[in-house]
């Protein structure tokens, strides 16, 4: 995954990686948040910044000039297909957001100064995969004769707003309210294959399915209907409840004219209509965006405030804006945790040293400024909705910005680049040791 992932969205010519294999007998690593992308994009984008600061070039420049054009394609490298992209749009827009002349000016004046504090710039581009391997999923919609719709959904939700979501889709394909939409989350009474969510795929996977069983209700209801009001089923087109009737399917031009949905269901021998689908979508799709940290360092004592974080994300077509936001949000604090403090230590023994959340340091409010989030919108042909995946975006792109603005920070001491975590201590020695260069 790492690997695949490690060109991003840069039309490098060749990339040449190698790799040692070690045995140990510290703790196992498991699939999180992102599961092998945020490194290959970490790892890319500190070496863009070392090389920018050797060739005398500014980041973000050194970035604009070997990014993919928008509609460039295909472009597969290392074996990915990646689907539309546009990384330009997103890292000009980032850069926009966070007025970064602004934060230059303010820097520029405290650089050699006697002053105790610096400011520090770092920007990343990242690219991921979502919905990768084809994976099977399965949904069922039912229409029923007292008018609500019940969706069952194979994987189940941990927070993510799935019924929010899927019932905003049913609801607007069906031209139904959706507050008569039911949503049954993971129900193997009902269905019995499905995935658990993770890597980014439901909306995609589980909302596409939704989007072909609606397609399916309307197909088999077209000829019924049309057939009860003597008209072509090519006349017919979903409407929404008005002129004192239901929802349901009317003619074009004559809204009056129509069969309720619930006339439909009370007809048919269950008393519902219904569809279900199993399968996957056509392929993965490849999120993408940029990143931009701004931070504040105290050279006397090494500690750093994150004075600005801005994330503009491309998932594709924008289903629901608040859901989307709340998982920029996620994902980005995620990434920064792993710059901010987040770390496994052990002692001379092999002890575990961080054990407890009182040392194995998770991001706290305090360390978190106020996120600004930003989209552009490309939609993808790799399923009916458009959409790309959101929930790892956020902690693919963050790290490696917050990284690069610390050493940015750093800059004034030769310092080019400093392991993670980046905490106080760390840094402190950097300032006073002019230590951390990368040979």
């Amino acid at each position: 995954s790492a690997l695949r992932q490690l060109p991003g969205l840069y039309s490098f010519d060749s990339i040449r990686t190698s790799g040692s294999v070690w045995l140990t007998n510290t703790t196992p690593v498991g699939a999180y948040r992102g599961a092998g992308q945020p490194e290959a994009n970490h790892a890319r984008e500190r070496t863009l910044d070392v090389l920018a600061r050797r060739l005398g070039m500014d980041p973000i420049a050194l970035r604009l000039a070997n990014l993919v054009p928008a509609g460039f394609g295909p472009f597969q490298p290392r074996g990915l297909a990646y689907d539309h992209v546009d990384p330009r749009a997103a890292l000009e827009q980032a850069v926009a957001l966070a007025d970064l002349d602004r934060w230059r000016e303010r820097q520029a004046g405290r650089v050699g100064g006697s002053g105790h504090t610096r400011l520090g710039i770092g920007v990343s581009c990242y690219a991921q995969t979502s919905g990768r391997g084809a994976p099977s999923d399965g949904v069922e919609l039912r229409l029923l004769a007292d008018g609500a719709v019940e969706i069952f959904c194979a994987s189940p939700a941990h927070g993510q707003g799935h019924e929010h979501t899927f019932a905003a889709l049913a609801a607007d394909r069906l031209g139904i309210d959706p507050a008569n939409v039911r949503y049954v989350d993971a129900d193997t009474a009902v269905l019995g294959q499905g995935l658990s969510t993770g890597g980014s795929r439901t909306t995609q996977v589980l909302g596409s399915l939704i989007d072909r069983a609606c397609d399916a209700i309307i197909d088999e209801a077209r000829p019924l209907v049309a057939e009860q009001l003597e008209v072509a089923p090519s006349d017919l087109v979903v409407t929404p409840a008005g002129f004192g009737r239901g929802p349901g399917l009317a003619v074009i031009g004559v809204p009056t004219k129509r069969v309720e949905w619930i006339e439909l269901a009370a007809s048919s021998t269950n008393g519902c209509v219904e569809a279900a689908r199993h399968g996957s979508v056509v392929g993965a799709t490849h999120p993408f965006g940029a990143h931009v940290s701004v931070v504040e360092i105290d050279i006397e004592t090494g500690r750093f405030v994150l004075l600005q974080h801005v994330s503009v994300d491309d998932s594709g077509t924008i289903l629901q804006p608040v859901l989307l936001e709340g998982q920029q949000h996620g994902g980005s604090v995620a990434g920064l945790g792993q710059a901010l403090g987040e770390a496994i230590r052990y002692d001379a023994g092999g002890n575990p040293t961080s054990g407890t959340l009182g040392s194995y340091l998770v991001p706290s409010i305090d360390q978190v400024c106020q996120l600004i989030t930003g989209n552009t919108v490309t939609p993808t042909d790799r399923n009916a909705l458009g959409t790309r995946g959101i929930g790892e975006n956020g902690c693919n792109g963050a790290t490696a910005a917050l990284h690069n603005a610390v050493i940015d920070a750093l800059a004034e001491w030769g310092v080019e680049h400093l392991d993670l975590p980046l905490d106080p201590e760390t840094i402190w020695q950097a300032i006073n040791a002019d230590a951390g260069t990368l040979p």
